[in-house]
């Protein structure tokens, strides 16, 4: 048991690390972000908990594309020691696209209704629902 109950015990050199996060909108937005946030907590006027700053950081702020972390275990914060995320070393390739408007072929709606007793069924069910409103239309989804 004793085992077991070490492998939960506070290491000294762990015990208070916390994971500290950066985003931006590109590269040199997220250095920018890191930098200004070591500059601030250089200033001798700043006193924050670490466990603070992780958690507005990682919770309380806009996640954009790009990101970095350092894991500390006080404020003081060696921009040198941050872990930017990957890059690409290529443009990535486009497999496909789906514009969402229409470019399938034509007619598929009908094929599925046609094909697919549950989709019938469920398109009757929002045909129903339209027809019920007070101001019903004078078309029906089946009908179309």
């Amino acid at each position: 048991m004793t085992d077991y109950e070490d492998l939960f015990a506070d290491d000294d050199d762990t015990a208070h690390c916390q994971v500290l996060v950066f985003s931006g909108n590109d590269e040199p937005a997220l250095k920018a972000n890191a930098s200004a946030l070591s500059n601030h907590l250089l200033n001798p006027g700043v006193r924050v908990e670490l466990r603070d700053l992780a958690y507005t950081l990682a919770e309380r702020r806009t996640h954009h594309f790009h990101r970095a972390f350092v894991v500390k275990d006080r404020t003081d914060l060696d921009e040198g020691a941050i872990a930017y995320g990957k890059k690409h070393s290529s443009q990535p390739k486009v497999g496909f696209v789906f514009t969402g408007q229409g470019a399938q072929w034509p007619l598929i709606g009908k094929e599925v209704v046609e094909k697919f007793p549950s989709a019938r069924a469920v398109i009757k069910r929002l045909d129903d629902a339209l027809q019920s409103l007070p101001d019903p239309p004078k078309w029906s989804i089946l009908g179309k």
